[in-house]
C-alpha cells in the first residue's frame, strides 16, 4: 500500500513537472512578445543567449565533473557551434522575428510542430522507422496547421505570410538540431553542450543584430531587463533543468510525449497573459496539431 502511494506521488510529481515545463516553454514566446516592446528581436535574443551562456559556462568551469568536456577534442566544440546555429540563432531568431507580425499564440502553435519535422528528418537522415502511427500523426498535424494558417494566407497580408514562413523555418531548424543531437551528441554532457551552444548562438546573432536592427531604438527600461532576466533564468536555465530532470526520471521518449501539451497551453497562456483572443480556426486547428504531435512522439505502432 505504501509503495502504491509512493508511486502515485511520483507520477503526480512527474505530471506536474511536465505541465510546468510546457508552461515555461510557451511563456518564452509570451515574454518575448512583451520584450519586443523594448528591443528588436535579435538584440533581445543576443543578450539572453550571452548572459545565459556565460552563467552556465561559469558553472561548468566551477564543477570538476565537467572539466573533461574541455579536453575531449574538437568534436564537442563543433557540435556546440552547430547546435548554437540551429537551436538558438535560427530557431529562436526566426521565431522571435515572427513575433513582430504574428500573435504569440500562433507562433507557439507553428513552432510546436517541430517533433513532426523531426520524425520525417530522422527517417531520411538517421534511418529511423516512420510507423503508421507517425504517418497518421504527420497528416493530422498538417491538417491542423492548414486550418490555422489558411485564413491569414488568404488575406494576403505580406507581414503575416512572412511571419508564418519564419516560424515554420524556425521549427525546421529546431528539428534539425534535434536530429544532430540524436546522431552525434548523445555522449556529450547535455549541460556543457547547452551552455556553449547558447553562448555561441548569442555570438552569432550579435553581428546580425548590428546589421539588421537599429540599436538606438532599444529602450533600457524595466521591461527590457525583466524580459531578459526571465528568459535567461526561468527559461534558458530553469526550464532546461526541469527537462533534464524529466528525462532522468522517465526517459527521453516518455518525456517527449509531454510536448503535445505545448500548442493548447501556449494558446491559453497567450489569451490569459497577453489578451490575445484566439480565432475560430486556431481553436479548431490546435486539437489536430496536438493529437498529431502526440501520435508522432509516441511513435510505436
Amino acid at each position: 500500500m505504501k509503495s502504491t502511494a509512493t508511486y502515485s506521488k511520483q507520477t503526480l510529481s512527474i505530471a506536474a513537472t511536465g505541465l510546468l515545463f510546457s508552461a515555461l516553454w510557451s511563456s518564452a514566446f509570451i515574454v518575448g512578445k512583451v520584450g519586443l516592446e523594448a528591443a528588436p528581436p535579435l538584440y533581445l535574443l543576443s543578450a539572453r543567449f550571452l548572459v545565459a551562456g556565460i552563467f552556465m559556462i561559469s558553472v561548468s568551469i566551477a564543477i570538476p565533473s565537467y572539466w573533461h568536456c574541455y579536453t575531449d577534442g574538437w568534436r564537442p566544440w563543433l557540435l556546440a557551434l552547430l547546435l548554437g546555429l540551429l537551436n538558438n540563432a535560427l530557431y529562436l531568431g526566426m521565431s522571435f522575428y515572427a513575433l513582430q507580425s504574428l500573435p504569440a499564440g500562433l507562433v507557439i502553435l507553428l513552432v510546436s510542430i517541430a517533433p513532426i519535422m523531426t520524425a520525417v528528418m530522422a527517417y531520411f537522415i538517421l534511418g529511423e522507422s516512420l510507423t503508421v502511427r507517425k504517418i497518421i500523426g504527420l497528416f493530422v498535424s498538417l491538417a491542423g496547421v492548414g486550418i490555422i494558417v489558411y485564413p491569414r494566407i488568404n488575406r494576403g497580408d505580406f507581414s503575416e505570410i512572412l511571419g508564418i514562413i519564419l516560424a515554420s523555418i524556425s521549427a525546421l531548424a529546431l528539428a534539425g538540431g534535434t536530429v544532430v543531437y540524436k546522431a552525434y551528441a548523445v555522449q556529450v554532457s547535455a549541460f556543457w553542450l547547452n551552455a556553449w551552444s547558447t553562448f555561441f548562438g548569442g555570438m552569432m546573432l550579435v553581428p546580425v543584430a548590428l546589421t539588421l536592427d537599429n540599436i538606438s531604438v532599444v529602450k533600457w527600461n524595466a521591461t527590457l531587463f525583466g524580459a531578459i532576466g526571465y528568459l535567461v533564468f526561468v527559461v534558458s536555465i530553469g526550464a532546461m533543468l526541469l527537462w533534464f530532470w524529466l528525462i532522468r526520471m522517465v526517459g527521453a521518449s516518455k518525456a517527449s510525449t509531454l510536448l503535445f501539451l505545448n500548442p493548447p497551453l501556449g494558446l491559453f497562456l497567450a489569451w490569459l497573459l497577453l489578451h490575445e483572443a484566439p480565432t475560430w480556426n486556431e481553436l479548431l486547428g490546435v486539437f489536430p496539431v496536438s493529437l498529431g504531435v502526440l501520435l508522432v512522439v509516441r511513435g510505436k505502432e
